[in-house]
């Protein structure tokens, strides 16, 4: 899992209920040096065959009993109502007890765009820039 997004660059949020991490009395003094004297920019990256090199979408179906969806989910698919369609994917998941975490298992094992670990490390040494991830994925 070493070309994964998810082992380079993803640092989940903190919990609920627990205050910001420690920062140090030097990086919080940089920070404010940094904010108050120079720009700060935004990136926004997408994530499906963007940041990873596949759809997660047909992914997750690697979480379904036997790693298949059956006939009749598939076809209830109606062009322009994908949302919709995941939703039941998902639904269908959860019935046949496929857990968060399982999914989540199947995510990080997505392979990243080639250079995209490379661009993402880098990115993140820069004090400037706040790098976003935007989807509507399955909204």
């Amino acid at each position: 899992m070493g070309d994964s997004f998810f082992n380079c660059c993803y640092v989940p949020p903190h919990p609920p209920g627990e205050g910001e991490p420690q920062r140090s009395r030097r990086t919080e003094i940089m920070a404010s040096a940094h904010v108050n004297n120079s720009k700060r920019f935004l990136i926004f990256f997408d994530f499906d065959e963007t940041i990873v090199d596949e759809t997660s979408d047909d992914m997750v179906v690697q979480a379904a009993p036997g790693q298949h969806l059956p006939n009749w989910l598939k076809d209830t698919y109606q062009p322009g109502r994908y949302n919709e369609y995941m939703q039941r994917v998902l639904a269908y998941l959860a019935e046949h007890g496929v857990t968060e975490s399982q999914i989540r298992s199947v995510m990080e094992k997505l392979p990243a765009t080639p250079g995209m670990l490379t661009l993402l490390q880098f990115l993140r040494t820069r004090q400037d820039l706040e790098v976003v991830l935007v989807s509507d994925a399955n909204t």
